[in-house]
């Protein structure tokens, strides 16, 4: 699709956009959007509105209807720094994650076999620890117990395929 070009109402400068935005782009960006605004005549944050309003918000400072927010930089920065790791109220308990039915998923970035966000599976982790290796693609680690969360190596068996290991639950059924 071929795009468009005009010229920005605040800045100046020349900007493309798609056709389908031509009824609405006629600044380059927000940030030039809102600096067009702010020097209206009857905005919020204009300055006839400012001298009527003195003594109340815009005195103390607020700043929520300008480019970039209501905190300045370094406010920003001490919050981030201050809603890092644990005190973030999204944490999850750091490199162990739980996934599916509850398996456990570890963060190994480095890992030959790590999934696209960099984790592996715990069990299969705990059993290449074991082994002194890593595990094969095409090996299954099976929970002897049937805990899915108890991955002690005592409760873990490897097997060479997915196969070897559904014939062994195979086994297990026609047994009991």
């Amino acid at each position: 699709m071929a795009k468009l070009k005009r010229i920005c109402k605040n800045c100046g400068i020349e900007f493309s956009f798609y056709p389908y935005q031509a009824s609405h782009r006629k600044f380059c960006t927000h940030k030039c959007y809102w600096l067009y605004q702010i020097g209206r005549p009857g905005h919020p944050m204009s300055e006839e509105t400012k001298k009527k309003c003195s003594g109340t918000w815009f005195k103390k400072g607020h700043k929520s209807l300008l480019p970039g927010g209501h905190h300045s930089k370094e406010t920003i920065e001490k919050i981030s720094e201050m809603r890092k790791g644990s005190n973030n109220p999204a944490w999850k308990g750091g490199c162990k994650i739980f996934v599916g039915e509850g398996y456990a998923k570890i963060s190994m970035q480095n890992h030959p076999f790590c999934d696209s966000k960099g984790y592996v599976l715990e069990h299969r982790l705990v059993m290449e620890k074991h082994l002194g290796r890593f595990l094969k693609p095409e090996e299954v680690v099976h929970h002897i117990d049937g805990n899915i969360r108890n991955n002690d190596v005592k409760n873990l068996k490897l097997f060479s395929s997915h196969g070897n290991h559904v014939a062994f639950h195979h086994k297990l059924r026609r047994s009991s």
